[in-house]
Order: C-alpha cells, then structure tokens, then sequence
C-alpha cells in the first residue's frame, strides 16, 4: 500500500454492505446471517443474485433468489474483496472483523445475533440518533435487526407498491403483518384525508 493511503476500515464495509443487502432484499437477520459466498451468482447486467436457501417462510426445497441492486452489488463486492473471502465458496459473507482491521479467519459459522444487533447500533450512533426509551414491549423504538424489512416494506407501501408484491418480497404470509408494519404510510391515504385535501384545494 502505497504511503498517505489510509486502508478502508473493514468493519464499516462490511457493515455498510449488510444494511444495502438487508434492506434491498428485506431478508431476516438470520437468513442474512447463513448466506455464503457461493450463494452468490451474476445477472448478465453484473449485478449479483442471491441463492437464499433456507428462507423462513417458504418450504419448497429450491428457496427463493434475490437480485440486488447496482449499489448494493457494488457495496457487497466492495467488502467481499477487502475481507479477501471471494476464494472460499463456505464463507459466510458477513463474518467478524478483528480489531486490527483484518478478517483474522475465513468464517464459516454465522454471526451471532448480538453481533449483527450491533451492525444497526453502530449505524444509530454514526446517524447522531440515541437510545430511546422502551416501548411497552421492552424493545427500543429505534433501529434494530428489524429495521431493514420494516422500512423497506414502508418505503413501498409510499411508492404506491401493492400489499401482495410487499408480502412476496419480505416473504410475508400474513396480511396483517405487512398492514401493521405500513399503517403509518398508508393513513395518509385514506378516504377522509383524500376528501378533506380535495376539499380544501377548491
């Protein structure tokens, strides 16, 4: 490495990666977590295809695929490349970061959760956000695992997506699973509020 060239902080690449994947693909923590290197394959385009295997909420033996987008391809790469795991086909893809800013071992055993929780706690803490007091169900009313297939449902919901191509991106399988997690997006679609804005226009 040539002098005055600062070498990317692999644990921010990595952690960089696996938010574009996770809200590009609405994957759960834990189907993230299982993904391998040679569960990756390219589009004619360059864009990488995720071969999901064991997906929660879909039996079939085949899984399901999913594309990521130019960002989050290049993203993913990015980190592959520097963590130097391309050649071995077993790794997981997000696998621990020494803190001498090396992959100290090829990983093969998945993340724990407490260490892919941390992913979203330090991307809280770099957006300025601090901790916010429990919800009446004990968890944090901000960023969390969760976050991605949440926000990635809502976002959706926003741009006019319909519930069923909601429910098969996240893998949903019931209605009111999605209706709760959009419910803030769709109220400001409702028939009142449509009447009362036209209304008010005149």
């Amino acid at each position: 490495m040539r002098p005055g060239i600062i070498r990317p902080k692999l644990q921010h690449l990595r952690d960089l990666a696996f938010m574009q994947v996770a809200y590009g693909t609405l994957l759960r923590m834990s189907e993230l977590s299982r993904l391998r290197v040679r569960d990756i394959s390219r589009a004619a385009d360059g864009r990488i295809i995720l071969d999901v295997a064991w997906p929660k909420t879909i039996l079939q033996s085949g899984g399901i695929v999913k594309a990521l987008s130019v960002r989050s391809s290049e993203r993913l790469m990015e980190w592959i490349n520097a963590a130097g795991i391309a050649g071995d086909p077993d790794a997981v893809l997000f696998c621990p970061v020494h803190r001498s800013n090396k992959v100290t071992a090829i990983a093969t055993e998945p993340m724990s959760a407490p260490c892919l929780e941390d992913i979203w706690r330090r991307a809280r803490h770099h957006a300025g956000e601090q901790s916010r007091p429990k919800t009446n169900k004990g968890r944090y009313a901000s960023w969390s695992g969760h976050s991605a297939r949440v926000g990635a449902a809502q976002d959706m919901a926003r741009k006019g997506v319909s519930i069923a191509q909601i429910m098969q991106e996240g893998t949903w399988t019931q209605t009111q699973t999605v209706m709760r997690y959009i419910r803030m997006a769709e109220a400001h679609k409702g028939a009142m509020v449509s009447l009362m804005e036209d209304s008010w226009s005149l």
